[in-house]
């Protein structure tokens, strides 16, 4: 993914302590981390639907001047032609999962720009109920 790479540290020592169990069993985590990836793909994509980012705050409202201008989805913040919101991705290997989006202006979206006024409306992130999904979905494969 090369328009945005976010690197998320999941410090839940509860997650951490089941993908370590996964390995001492001899597990491929690969399939628990693609099931992650899908979960958190759609979560992003449910932030475009709600307009929020990772921890539920609203994005900061289109500029005043841009809102005037804006002929589709004037309504909607981060959605003109549905792009960026439809190329959330996720990419698992046998020890990470990436979530992300490889049009360029993704970062700008993610992060801000100063010098063009543009505020940062993050959408790439690991809320709070992600959290408790991400520990559901290991101990699924946790089980014996």
């Amino acid at each position: 993914m090369s328009g945005i790479t976010l690197r998320a540290k999941f410090n839940d020592k509860e997650a951490k302590s089941m993908l370590k169990e996964l390995a001492r069993r001899g597990d491929n985590a690969r399939p628990a981390l693609l099931e992650i990836g899908e979960y958190l793909t759609e979560s992003t994509e449910q932030r475009f639907a709600d307009q929020v980012d990772p921890d539920g705050n609203s994005w900061k409202a289109l500029s005043p001047k841009y809102a005037s201008k804006k002929k589709r989805n004037a309504d909607l913040i981060l959605v003109l032609n549905t792009y960026l919101g439809s190329t959330i991705a996720k990419n698992a290997t046998n020890t990470s999962v990436e979530v992300g989006s490889n049009l360029i202006y993704a970062a700008t979206h993610q992060f801000g720009d100063d010098e063009r006024n543009i505020p940062a409306r993050p959408f790439i992130g690991i809320s709070t109920a992600d959290e408790t999904e991400i520990i559901e979905i290991l101990k699924g494969y946790l089980r014996p």
